[in-house]
């Protein structure tokens, strides 16, 4: 694998044809992609993953995209993320949100707002709920805990609306 390689595997699939339709062949060369970049970090191919994410599990070799993006510093990874959240593609929005949760930033707050209060988005809702907690916590805003604050009155999922009254220090839900 090289650099010009990599690269043009990543153009070539945005986003990557799900599971069934990609094969093992394709996941085991996303693989060696990604090994690739983590040996030899390039900033460039942050938006490149982040939009090569399908409607699935990526016969779980996108969870393992975690060791790739912990080779960047925060500032290389939160516009990219922010500007997947607004991808076309539900899977890339969905990882999105997935690592939005694990390397939160403020500079995150509201495209993941988009995502906890878009209807379209219901599998990336907890994972955006999360991380929205998580900025919470690390940065105590006024304007993120009264977005929290408003949507726990809303919660219609139990254990994520306790999880958002833990997050801000309230009394349990006896809904």
């Amino acid at each position: 694998m090289n650099r010009p390689d990599a690269f043009a595997f990543l153009s070539r699939n945005q986003p990557m044809p799900s599971e069934t339709e990609a094969g093992s062949s394709l996941l085991q060369t996303f693989d060696q992609v990604r090994r690739f970049f983590i040996s030899q970090p390039d900033p460039a191919c942050i938006p490149l993953f982040l939009g090569a994410f399908a409607d699935d599990m990526g016969g779980g070799v996108y969870q393992l995209c975690d060791d790739l993006f912990a080779c960047f510093d925060q500032s290389e990874l939160t516009p990219h993320l922010a500007d997947a959240m607004r991808s076309p593609h539900k899977g890339v929005r969905w990882w999105a949100a997935h690592w939005a949760a694990q390397f939160s930033d403020p500079e995150l707050f509201r495209p993941l707002c988009y995502l906890v209060g878009s209807s379209s988005e219901p599998d990336a809702h907890v994972f955006a709920l999360n991380a929205i907690c998580a900025i919470y916590v690390s940065t105590n805003e006024p304007e993120v805990g009264a977005f929290l604050r408003r949507r726990a009155t809303v919660e219609s999922d139990p254990e994520l609306r306790q999880d958002i009254e833990t997050t801000l220090g309230i009394g349990t839900s006896s809904r």
